[in-house]
C-alpha cells in the first residue's frame, strides 16, 4: 500500500506512540503535531520502494536537473519549483536526480548484500498493513517485510561511515525507539493470526560507501522489543485515563557525582597546603 494511502487510515500507530517512551509531555506534543516530511525521508522512501515494492517505482517523481542544487542535491526554493510541484500527482515522491541516483545505489548495495538479499527473497510480504485493535483503541502498522515467521524494518541512515559497527546502530536504536517498533509490529502480525519467530533490521548507510548490515536480535532482543511496545502502550492507556501527562521526571532526582571524576585507581587529589610549601622551598 502507498504510504499516502497508509496515512489516510485512522488508527493509533508506532511512529506517535514511540514518543511515550520519553514522557507524557512528549507524547502529547507530538500527538497533534504534523509530520514535515525531510529530505532524508524522501530519500529513505525512494529507497524503500526500489528495495521493496520495485514494482511500483512509478511512484517516485524525479524533477529536471535544472530544480536542484548540484552542490547540495536537494531540490531548489524558487517559483519555478513551487509551479512544478503543483502539477505533480497527489502522494508521489518527489525527489532530486542526485536523490534518485543514490536510493539506486542503496538498492544494488541491499540487494548485492547475501544476508540481506537472502531475507528479502524469504520475506515476500512486503509494505504489508496490519490493523488491529487494542485496549479499546483502533490500531495500525505497516512493516517493511515479513514471511516464514520472520519480521524485518528497512532502515537507511544518513550518519554512517567506514567505521559502523552493529553495537553503533543499536545505540541509535535504543535511543530512537527502533526496539519497539519491531515489537509493536509483532503484535499487530499476531494479532492478525501470524505468528513471529525472527525479527531485526537490514539497515544500509545513505551516503557513500552505502555500508549494509543485517542485524538480528536474539531471545533477549526480542523480549525487550515486546516490552518497549507493550511500556508504550501502557502509558497511553494511562494518561489517558487520568488526564495527567507527566515530564521526564515528575519527581526530583538525586545523583552523585560521574564515575570519571572519582580518585579511585588515580592519582590522589592535590594537597594545596604542600604545594604553597614546595613552592615557597623553590623560591627560597
Amino acid at each position: 500500500m502507498p504510504s499516502y494511502n497508509y496515512h489516510q487510515i485512522k488508527a493509533m500507530n508506532w511512529s506517535r506512540i514511540k514518543h511515550a517512551l520519553d514522557s507524557g509531555k512528549h507524547y502529547l506534543h507530538h500527538l497533534g503535531k504534523p509530520v514535515k516530511e525531510t529530505d532524508a525521508m524522501r530519500l529513505g522512501t525512494a529507497c524503500h520502494t526500489l528495495v521493496l515494492e520495485p514494482e511500483n517505482a512509478g511512484s517516485i517523481v524525479v524533477c529536471p536537473p535544472h530544480l536542484a542544487s548540484e552542490t547540495t542535491g536537494k531540490m531548489l526554493t524558487n517559483k519555478d519549483v513551487r509551479a512544478w510541484l503543483l502539477g505533480q500527482p497527489e502522494g508521489a515522491n518527489v525527489i532530486t536526480p542526485q536523490q534518485f541516483d543514490a536510493a539506486r545505489w542503496m538498492r544494488d548495495a541491499v540487494l548485492e548484500h547475501v544476508d540481506a538479499a537472502y531475507l528479502l527473497k524469504t520475506c515476500t510480504q512486503r509494505e504489508r498493513v496490519v490493523q488491529w485493535k487494542a485496549n479499546d483503541r483502533d490500531r495500525k502498522g505497516s512493516i517493511d517485510a515479513f514471511g516464514a515467521r520472520c519480521l524485518i524494518d528497512l532502515k537507511t541512515d544518513g550518519e554512517w561511515g567506514d567505521t559502523t559497527t552493529p553495537h553503533s546502530f543499536c545505540n541509535k536504536a535504543d535511543k530512537l525507539h527502533y526496539y519497539g517498533g519491531l515489537g509493536n509490529y509483532a503484535e499487530g502480525l499476531e494479532a492478525n493470526g501470524e505468528l513471529v519467530d525472527e525479527m531485526g533490521w537490514i539497515v544500509v548507510g545513505s551516503k557513500a560507501p552505502y555500508n549494509v548490515l543485517v542485524i538480528m536480535l536474539d531471545r533477549d532482543g526480542m523480549a525487550h522489543a515486546r516490552d518497549e511496545a507493550g511500556e508504550a502502550w501502557r502509558r497511553v492507556v494511562q494518561w489517558e485515563a487520568s488526564g495527567v501527562y507527566t515530564g521526564t521526571h515528575p519527581r526530583k532526582v538525586l545523583v552523585g557525582p560521574p564515575k570519571w571524576c572519582g580518585w579511585k585507581g588515580k592519582e590522589a587529589p592535590v594537597d594545596f597546603d604542600e604545594a604553597l610549601e614546595a613552592l615557597e622551598e623553590l623560591n627560597v
